[in-house]
């Protein structure tokens, strides 16, 4: 009895644990890329940086957040933070929507709420459509996205306000993002120590690696068994064998093409390769550690706790599955 509970347990805490990690990742941008500066960008700064962008075929957004007091002609108010945005909305805040859509780069008089904002202003969250006012400007509501805290998002005309403290790109992970990004500070004469780099691309690769794992041991277990089962003879399975190896050796092309840089094993020989990746990876580890007040970071840092827990819940499944073989061991070996 105490065997089939660890067992149900331990299956059951994996599945919901791989499923959340498949869930959480596909919420982070696939190319992603986060820039935090610690001084905010002049209006130099911000062309230039957009330039450069442009130069290096990235795509980019700057973006700030403020407190304001938001306005409706019912005359209810609130407070929110205003994401005010220099660039495609959607790229430095990638949150679902509810109802409707995110403005587009070009429409200025548009602004997306978050859920608890059009709950504060309107009492629904079906408010596609609806006016508020902003600073004396009149906004047309174009979409509700997540989110409890009171928030909306604006596209900005022109980076003629700059005091930019953060940038969003999307950058292909697999060519050296890092290298891309240094020479985009660089071109914008930006200095790489006042500025915080958050690879999410590759942090949505992590997660997703780590979901994979016990797919892929469950398949190999599965297919261990099977091998014991097939009723196949000596020739058989030399055969069997022998065309397995052989997709193996053809996909696996493929499967390197996929992989991070890091993870080809191309360097794994060379000593300052490794120290190069520990140095990487402390530095990623500081700047998601050292995350700011903004509400884009807040749900990130959300999504780095869960990331946790959902660790922890498969952790806890293999312990009971542990638990499980050890019950059956004593029960074979008294």
């Amino acid at each position: 009895m105490k065997k089939t509970i660890f067992t149900i347990l331990g299956w059951a805490l994996s599945a919901l644990a791989v499923g959340g990690l498949f869930t959480l990742a596909a919420n982070l941008p696939a190319k992603g890329y986060e820039l935090r500066f610690k001084e905010p960008v002049s209006v130099l700064q911000a062309n230039s940086l957009s330039k450069a962008a442009e130069d290096l075929g990235l795509n980019l957004a700057l973006w700030k957040e403020e407190s304001e007091t938001i306005t409706t002609d019912l005359g209810r108010s609130s407070v929110a933070q205003r994401i005010s945005v220099c660039g495609s909305p959607t790229l430095c805040f990638p949150a679902a929507c509810l109802y409707g859509s995110a403005p587009g780069a070009g429409q200025w008089d548009g602004c997306a709420v978050s859920a608890g904002l059009a709950d504060a202003l309107f009492g629904s969250r079906e408010v596609t459509g609806l006016e508020l006012t902003v600073k004396g400007e009149k906004r047309c509501v174009t979409g509700v996205v997540e989110g409890k805290e009171c928030f909306l998002i604006c596209p900005d005309v022109t980076a003629s306000d700059a005091g930019y403290t953060a940038a969003s790109l999307e950058i292909e992970n697999g060519n050296n993002p890092r290298g891309t990004i240094q020479n985009l500070l660089q071109s914008a004469g930006l200095s790489e120590n006042g500025t915080e780099l958050l690879p999410t691309g590759t942090l949505r690769q992590i997660i997703n690696a780590v979901a994979w794992i016990p797919l892929g041991v469950a398949a190999l277990l599965f297919l261990h068994q099977l091998w014991r089962l097939a009723p196949l003879g000596k020739m058989g399975r030399q055969v069997a064998a022998f065309a397995l190896l052989l997709m193996a050796a053809l996909a696996l092309p493929d499967l390197l093409a996929a992989l991070p840089r890091w993870l080809v094993p191309s360097r794994w020989s060379d000593m300052n390769f490794w120290m190069d990746l520990g140095n990487l990876a402390k530095q990623s580890l500081m700047a998601f550690g050292s995350l700011t007040n903004s509400v884009r970071d807040q749900l990130l840092g959300t999504q780095i706790l869960a990331f946790g827990g959902y660790l922890l819940g498969l952790l806890a499944g293999a312990l009971l599955l542990g638990l499980k073989n050890c019950i059956e061991n004593r029960c074979h070996h008294p």
